[in-house]
């Protein structure tokens, strides 16, 4: 027993004055553990002063420093202090004491601060610092931690460190300590010393050469066993991510509530958080593998259920029922509490789902903000697109909307050439809440539909007579954007109804409150599988003309035997249709009432002038009808 040992003044000499009080050899090594850290690598040899101070400075705060002596050959002779030859080498040179009168039951141990060794106390010094784990996980760190006092249990020494047959040199006595004691502060000695990796049996200071048996723990298997954890100890764990996911989950399951005392990278000490509850599981990093381990574990619960349990977080929601959000997105809050009530007997409030369905569509579709920045991805893709179309000088591009603000401005703007239509139903919408009457709604939808100008002119004369203020505010409308009669030929379309897009809007409805880049793949994918299928239904199809298409031509050639065609030379004729007179160009490939024009289909006119010229009406078809020009806009 070495006494008034003091920290800052402790040198290599006096821990081995301490090692021959204990009546070890003066030639003996010695050694010290770096706290945390298993003896492969954690152990340090003390030559001189130099390695002291590092030990000094790893236990600051601590009260055990855990030392290990290996002992040295015996010496032929010892010299006192005062210069005499001892005739018995076993007698101590330092203080006269005898070895054997030595009490060796007692703890071979530093105590800083209070005593070396026996009962004798001397002060070595440092201050006690708490060293806060890494909390990093915010669903796993906690508000509080209510004190604890850990039962110590030594059985580690025997399991780890020392042989059965030897004797317990790290037994710890329980003493008074000024500063904070370890049990206020959560540590628990046993844990800290086998941390982070502890070897199944013993090797000497200095390595060994002998094979030892290696014990089989049971291995956790994120995929499979993930659905019902139960953790044992020894079991192995990927890393520490695995190991509080399995872990979070076996007591959810379970119905049971815990805390963390120790939550970081390498380490990780759960308790329940009932008071008078036993459960408690330890788990850290093997030594020199990257694998996570359980190291000690008491199991069972001695308290009840719980159904306020706060390891049921939006998070874990989310990530728990991922797949059936995202098979169904718009799930009710109501439906889907009830569920969760059932699976898992706890309680969860309303919020928790709204923010569980949030995060799990941020994971499913992607943030929002971040979407947007991406956007500027897809401005080649358009360029492409641009390019793919063609100018509207080319091309004759054609649009129609809803009249909705702005539009008109933008078109002049960036496509000064284009059709622009109004789509007449919305035209119609707004015509009603003014002028109410069918016989203005009839009147209205003819002067649309007239194909010649004549014909529109006549009906906008009887809207006129019937409503004056209908006439005029139908004729603040420019005509090229409502009426048949004033559309351009170049697009084959003579739609007077945006139809197409509110179909194609429905088309698309799943996808309308997805995040902008979300959007547009779920679209493109969409139109992906559907021209796959339009091209594979029409390479199955053996007619010429696309079938819609020829059913509108099959109408037209009913309607002929009403109509009287003449022939007039060089592929033109008059047809004469109940009290009008139409001009039809064949070579050309027009007709007077502008359908054959609008469409690329031959009007009921054309038809009968087709059919006194001995042809078939489907070889005046446009080009862009046929089964060709559909096969190659789907490949």
């Amino acid at each position: 027993m070495i006494e008034n040992l003091d920290s800052d003044y402790c040198s290599f000499f006096d821990l081995r004055e301490m090692v021959i009080a204990y009546g070890y050899p003066c030639t003996s090594s010695m050694y010290y553990l770096l706290p945390g850290v298993g003896l492969h690598r954690g152990i340090r040899e003390i030559h001189t002063d130099k390695e002291v101070m590092p030990m000094l400075d790893a236990y600051n705060g601590l009260e055990v420093i855990a030392m290990y002596v290996e002992e040295g050959p015996k010496p032929l002779m010892v010299l006192t202090p005062k210069g005499k030859v001892l005739k018995d080498p076993e007698v101590n040179p330092i203080n006269g004491v005898n070895p054997v009168d030595v009490d060796m039951s007692g703890p071979v141990e530093v105590d800083k601060g209070r005593q070396v060794g026996g009962e004798g106390g001397g002060q070595v010094g440092g201050d006690y610092e708490h060293v806060e784990g890494d909390e990093s996980d915010p669903d796993y760190a906690e508000e509080d931690d209510d004190d604890e006092t850990d039962s110590y249990n030594p059985s580690w020494l025997d399991e780890d460190l020392e042989g059965p047959d030897d004797d317990d040199i790290f037994k710890r006595k329980d003493k008074k300590v000024d500063e904070q004691s370890a049990e206020e502060l959560n540590i628990n000695i046993d844990e800290w010393l086998s941390d982070p990796g502890d070897d199944d049996e013993l090797q000497t200071l200095r390595g060994s050469g002998e094979d030892s048996n290696q014990i089989n723990h049971p291995e956790f298997n994120e995929d499979v066993d993930m659905k019902n954890p139960v953790m044992k100890k020894g079991m192995k764990f990927t890393n520490v991510t695995v190991f509080r996911k399995a872990l979070r989950e076996w007591q959810v399951q379970g119905g049971y509530d815990i805390k963390f005392v120790k939550n970081e990278s390498t380490r990780v000490t759960a308790i329940c958080k009932e008071k008078k509850c036993g459960f408690r599981i330890h788990a850290s990093n093997m030594q020199c593998e990257k694998t996570f381990q359980v190291k000690s574990i008491i199991p069972n619960h001695d308290c009840h259920r719980t159904y306020n349990n706060h390891l049921v977080t939006s998070t874990y929601i989310a990530n728990k029922y991922i797949n059936k959000l995202r098979d169904d997105p718009y799930v009710k809050v109501d439906s889907f509490e009830k569920e969760i009530r059932r699976e898992l007997t706890v309680d969860v409030s309303k919020w928790q789902l709204y923010r569980a369905k949030k995060k799990a569509r941020e994971v499913i579709d992607g943030d929002m903000v971040e979407q947007y920045n991406r956007l500027v991805d897809y401005l080649e893709t358009v360029r492409l697109l641009m390019e793919d179309i063609g100018s509207v000088e080319q091309r004759g591009w054609s649009f129609i909307s809803d009249r909705q603000k702005g539009l008109l401005e933008t078109f002049k703007d960036l496509m000064p050439n284009a059709e622009h239509r109004f789509c007449m139903r919305h035209i119609y919408a707004n015509f009603r809440k003014v002028f109410k009457g069918k016989e203005l709604k009839d009147a209205l939808w003819r002067a649309a539909s007239a194909g010649t100008v004549w014909e529109h002119e006549a009906y906008m004369k009887k809207i006129e007579k019937m409503d004056g203020a209908a006439y005029n505010w139908l004729k603040k409308i420019p005509q090229e954007q409502w009426c048949r009669s004033h559309f351009r030929t170049s697009s084959r379309c003579d739609i007077l109804v945006n139809n197409l897009s509110e179909s194609f809007n429905s088309y698309i409805l799943e996808a309308r409150d997805k995040p902008i880049v979300s959007m547009l793949e779920w679209i493109r994918r969409k139109l992906m599988s559907r021209f796959q299928v339009k091209r594979m239904g029409m390479e199955k199809y053996t007619g010429t003309i696309c079938p819609k298409i020829d059913k509108k031509l099959e109408v037209n050639i009913d309607k002929a035997r009403d109509c009287f065609a003449h022939f007039a030379g060089e592929f033109k004729f008059e047809v004469d249709c109940h009290d009008q007179t139409y001009m039809v160009d064949l070579k050309a490939m027009t007709c007077g009432c502008r359908m054959w024009d609008l469409t690329g289909i031959p009007c009921k006119h054309a038809v009968s002038a087709i059919t006194l010229n001995k042809q078939k009406p489907d070889e005046y078809i446009h080009p862009c009808y046929t089964r060709d020009t559909y096969l190659n806009v789907y490949k």
